[in-house]
């Protein structure tokens, strides 16, 4: 495996694998959420760098949220903040509103299929956190009300309003022909 160096190229398959697989060198990790956006960038390099992005952010969720509480509400909140930060700085034409228009952008027409991937991507990662929290949180045979700390319950909520999302650009996916055999990697 390549090693880390000062310079980061988010476009490399070795970097895109290492998120992939769930191995995230801290300097990796941190060097890809921390990159300066290239405004200049190819609209596809643009769109690998955000697919890389998020998963480097769920490939830390694996390894930072614990399967048991309590999970510190200062590491739930940070996860909360990257992915609100991730989606919030996605360019225009990325964006959620922009896919689901009915009079889409000049890059939207043309990168529409690939940007599917990087709102599933975000959404599961938001999914991912839910679940993650709901093991450490709610036991198999809970019944009843369950009380959570306050950044526990609203990232759940978030996971569940993310699952609604998703169904919504898979139904989107499907009605335009472009589920294929590896969207299940995305839900």
């Amino acid at each position: 495996m390549q090693t880390c160096t000062n310079q980061l190229d988010l476009t490399s398959s070795d970097s895109w694998l290492s998120a992939s697989l769930d191995y995230v060198p801290d300097a990796l990790g941190s060097a890809a959420l921390e990159a300066v956006e290239d405004v200049e960038a190819p609209p596809a390099d643009m769109i690998r760098r955000e697919c890389v992005k998020v998963s480097i952010i769920k490939a830390f969720m694996l390894h930072q949220i614990p399967k048991n509480a309590p999970v510190l509400e200062a590491k739930v909140s940070d996860f909360r903040t990257q992915l609100s930060t991730f989606h919030s700085q996605l360019a225009d034409w990325m964006s959620l509103g922009q896919l689901f228009s009915e009079e889409p952008s000049v890059f939207q027409a043309q990168f529409r299929p690939v940007i599917f991937y990087i709102h599933l991507f975000y959404l599961s990662a938001m999914m991912l956190l839910s679940r993650r929290l709901v093991i450490a949180y709610v036991a198999l045979g809970a019944t009843g009300q369950i009380l959570l700390p306050t950044e526990a319950r609203l990232a759940i909520q978030e996971g569940f309003m993310a699952a609604q999302t998703n169904a919504r650009v898979m139904e989107l996916m499907l009605s335009e022909g472009k589920v294929v055999q590896v969207c299940w990697l995305c839900m």
